[in-house]
């Protein structure tokens, strides 16, 4: 969640004067999906195996910038009740990596998140990894793009675009499938080292929200466990706004 929607046009009227790099085609797609401000209320279902529900999750996000002017994003946990006020703060770093930190009420204080030993850990339970839920804010610059063949993916044709870390970390690759009709993420599926498909990301039903096209549900499927979780997006509201104090250890700590 990076851009702002009203560059939308611009980079349509310029790209369309020359060949889009791959580059260029996940930018767009990333605006497309983002705001500078946005709070939403969803419901998360957690599914063992993929159609049978075990747990739900519900939840509360905000996104907007630090005192820093960095993008932040901040989860309030609202049920079940053993995550109940369980916060998880995610702020940019200025070289696009990510600063995770989660509150859990009964530590009585916050920790930081290391990618290298907790990044592929389960995001509370979920098929969600802490590396995940930061994919949308990645930064396109930490990896080497190129286009692959096109295909067609939900009876859309797609740019299909592979994206390799140019450092060593998590996936060893992730294939994005975009829609060339609107620029939409389809869905984006990533690879372990041995070049085995293990994840797969799938963004639907997309809506209009106050001229903001948004996926209203998204979906993690890990294949070797036939395991998911879902997304369901409740409520949700761009463009307010949030103070920078949100976006703070004290917040993630006492909830003000």
């Amino acid at each position: 969640m990076k851009k702002l929607l009203s560059l939308i046009l611009t980079f349509s009227v310029c790209f369309a004067l020359h060949a889009l790099t791959p580059e260029e085609v996940l930018e767009i797609s990333r605006t497309q999906t983002s705001i500078d401000t946005m709070a939403s209320e969803a419901q998360v279902s957690v599914q063992r195996p993929v159609g049978t529900t075990i747990e739900m999750l519900s939840l509360r996000e905000y996104t907007g910038y630090d005192a820093s002017n960095q993008q932040a994003n901040m989860i309030v946990f609202n049920a079940p009740a053993k995550y109940k006020n369980t916060r998880f703060l995610m702020v940019t770093r200025k070289d696009g990596s990510m600063d995770q930190r989660v509150y859990l009420p009964s530590m009585g204080k916050s920790r930081r998140v290391t990618a290298e030993t907790e990044g592929s850990g389960s995001f509370f339970g979920t098929d969600f990894s802490y590396s995940d839920i930061a994919f949308l804010s990645r930064a396109v610059a930490l990896d080497t793009h190129t286009f692959l063949d096109e295909e067609e993916y939900n009876g859309k044709e797609c740019y299909v675009i592979q994206s390799i870390p140019k450092t060593a970390e998590g996936y060893a690759k992730c294939i994005n499938k975009i829609s060339k009709a609107d620029n939409m993420l389809q869905t984006a599926e990533f690879y372990d080292k041995t070049g085995k498909l293990v994840k797969r990301l799938e963004f639907l039903d997309y809506k209009d929200v106050s001229g903001v096209l948004t996926p209203f549900t998204v979906k993690m499927t890990t294949l070797a466990t036939n395991t998911a979780t879902v997304i369901s997006i409740k409520k949700i509201e761009y463009g307010l706004k949030i103070p920078t104090a949100v976006f703070t250890t004290r917040y993630l700590e006492t909830g003000r």
